[in-house]
């Protein structure tokens, strides 16, 4: 004989199914499966099907009412011997593997140890015959009594850490992979589970899916902070920054391409401004510095480049007849200057900002400042 309780509550005798009647005969046989050979004393099971002793609906005499309760489960079970009496309570005599919630448990169990070690087919394999075994929420046509409950969320929670420990290993194997429906129908159901919101996002991310895998991982970030102030575990945020940088790695080598193109036909960069470092200098700028005499700008916008192997200047042959290849190693940079260029700014006139030029005697022709000079010749007839 078999009780399965992984659903609606059946007995099975030779591959065939009984039903058992009555809400009570129910919870008590489900009392005693969660339990196979094991003594369960009468207080319990009193206390376990009317927790509201003392109260009206209550039965008058507890005890005489678990004997009956028990009269009726004998006559409605194919095995009526299945149900003992001992002295100090009741027992059913089934073997675990009877029992499908305990069959549930063993194989679950069985694969976390195998996924601790490793052993990720056989973590496939044992978590597989554990979910196939479950009908439907498990205790569904039981009264909803205290120990239903408990026994319930017990269930509950073994079954969520299945499907996590299954998702897991089966994304180790080759051409294996979560169900990602079934991620996201739980991830939806059990928000602040973060485990379950890990698998999912780590098997969107694996299925090519990084725009959903990071909407996922905003979704639960902002939920947490909102219901408890609180940010993500540190596996998770590990994961959320290993996609980042996997998306930021795919979005950045073009631009990297683009920053070391050549120059296009007409001298030009493709993109952005280039700058005149110690690196090498544009011909335009050379070009400009000739033209000053030795003093340049970095305001200039260049538009090609000269091997860094030419800076140095004209007195060592190369294309910087200024020296300012010479100068950038030479000088330190000025306060007022281009700060790390090394390019000394104009001097002010020694004579101050809005000063007069003074005269410069022996210069030729301009206008000089003071008193007029008589040009005229002494000898001239003029002073005779």
């Amino acid at each position: 004989m078999r009780v399965d309780m992984l659903g609606p509550l059946r007995v099975e005798v030779d591959g065939r199914s009984t039903g058992v009647g009555g809400p009570r005969l129910r919870a008590l046989l489900a009392r005693l499966a969660l339990e196979p050979n094991r003594v369960i004393g009468h207080r319990t099971l009193i206390e376990d099907l009317w927790p509201e002793s003392g109260e009206a609906g209550a039965p008058e005499s507890p005890m005489v009412a678990l004997h009956s309760l028990v009269y009726r489960l004998r006559r409605a079970l194919p095995e009526p011997e299945a149900v003992c009496s001992e002295p100090a309570g009741y027992r059913l005599a089934l073997p675990d593997d009877a029992v499908d919630i305990l069959r549930f448990e063993r194989l679950a169990r069985q694969g976390r140890e195998e996924l601790r070690a490793g052993r990720h087919a056989e973590t496939v394999e044992h978590l597989s015959r554990a979910l196939a075994s479950r009908r439907g929420e498990p205790l569904s046509d039981i009264p909803r009594l205290p120990f239903v409950e408990a026994a319930a969320l017990h269930l509950e929670e073994v079954g969520l850490g299945a499907v996590e420990d299954h998702a897991e290993a089966s994304s180790f194997l080759p051409g294996g992979g979560p169900p990602i429906v079934e991620l996201e129908r739980l991830a939806t159901a059990h928000p602040l589970r973060e485990r379950l919101r890990a698998l999912l996002v780590g098997a969107l991310a694996a299925g090519g899916r990084r725009a959903e895998a990071l909407v996922a991982y905003e979704i639960h970030r902002s939920r947490l902070a909102e219901e408890l102030g609180t940010d993500p575990g540190p596996e998770l945020r590990a994961l959320h920054l290993r996609i980042l940088r996997e998306e930021h790695a795919r979005a950045a080598a073009p631009a990297v391409d683009s920053e070391r193109a050549a120059p296009t036909e007409g001298g030009a960069r493709a993109r952005g401004r280039p700058r005149a470092t110690r690196a090498g200098w544009s011909k335009n700028t050379a070009d400009h510095v000739r033209r000053q005499g030795g003093r340049t700008t970095t305001r200039r916008r260049a538009t090609g480049r000269i091997p860094a192997g030419d800076v140095g200047g004209a007195r060592r042959g190369g294309q910087d007849p200024a020296g300012i290849g010479g100068r950038l190693r030479r000088r330190r940079p000025y306060a007022r200057g281009r700060a790390g260029t090394g390019l000394r700014p104009r001097a002010r006139p020694p004579y101050g900002r809005g000063g007069a030029r003074p005269s410069k005697p022996g210069r030729s022709g301009g206008r000089r400042r003071g008193r007029p000079v008589d040009r005229r010749d002494p000898a001239g007839p003029g002073l005779l």
